[in-house]
């Protein structure tokens, strides 16, 4: 594992974050939640993306230049540090040992939000990954298990999407972001911008205009809860309310078009 971009040295012993995203490959959050990356750093909050594997069995970009990318995109975002545990792409799986590599990063960085890719979607390494997650996300709380850094229980475990589309749980407003939120996923321009065409016979594994695509689901989940762009993600349990009416707030954030998160 290493730290691949940090805007502030990393202690051990330091203070923690608020979010800490997981991807199977660079770009991964950047498709998925960047917009809601983007938002809780201007609310001042600490994030930290942590990739599971370099990408190097892209079709496109050699590790080197995904690496620069990746980079480039935390800059964009505000990012505290961006991770890479440099497990081989396309061979992700949920196993006891990867799933205590996991929680340990999640103790020693004590997020109450933790994000990953939805669990069931189609792409294999994408799928592993959050399944890899939700296993961490349990670890880490059992207190007597050593993994040297103390037991942390995080708030909220929740999937964004890739491939595989999903009802979801939670829509955030991201439009005040969405310009910082498509220039992050737009850094990535080996993998969104140059052409296939010089790859004879290659067929993507999901939609060739990636960008295109990312705004229209950005729209159509900010017409979920009535704002221009949102970000929807699927909880991994149900959202604990101790006063329905704070929601209200959510509601008139929608209405005015500024962040806020819609209950669905």
């Amino acid at each position: 594992m290493k730290i691949v971009y940090q805007a502030h040295e990393l202690a051990a012993d330091g203070p923690g974050v608020d979010v800490l995203a997981f991807g199977a490959h660079p770009d991964d959050v950047e498709i998925g939640a960047a917009g809601l990356l983007a938002l809780q750093v201007r609310l001042g909050r600490r994030v930290i993306v942590a990739d599971l594997t370099a990408g190097e069995l892209s079709s496109r970009g050699e590790s080197s230049l995904r690496a620069s990318e990746a980079t480039r995109a935390a800059q964009l975002l505000g990012l505290t540090a961006r991770i890479q545990f440099g497990w081989p792409d396309g061979a992700l799986e949920d196993s006891p040992a990867n799933g205590r590599a996991v929680a340990r990063l999640i103790r020693r960085f004590r997020p109450w939000l933790v994000l990953a890719p939805y669990d069931r979607d189609r792409h294999p390494d994408h799928r592993a990954t959050g399944q890899i997650v939700r296993r961490s996300w349990f670890l880490s709380r059992l207190r007597q298990l050593d993994l040297g850094f103390q037991f942390h229980a995080p708030a909220m475990l929740w999937f964004y999407a890739i491939h595989t589309p999903f009802d979801p749980t939670a829509v955030v407003n991201i439009s005040e972001v969405m310009d910082i939120r498509m220039s992050a996923a737009g850094a990535f321009t080996s993998q969104f911008t140059e052409s296939l065409s010089a790859i004879p016979g290659y067929q993507p594994i999901g939609t060739p205009d990636y960008l295109p695509f990312i705004e229209a689901r950005c729209r159509h989940f900010g017409a979920m809860i009535g704002c221009q762009f949102g970000e929807g993600f699927l909880s991994d349990g149900p959202l604990a309310i101790s006063d329905p009416q704070a929601l209200l707030s959510s509601a008139t954030a929608r209405s005015s078009g500024h962040g806020g998160v819609g209950k669905c």
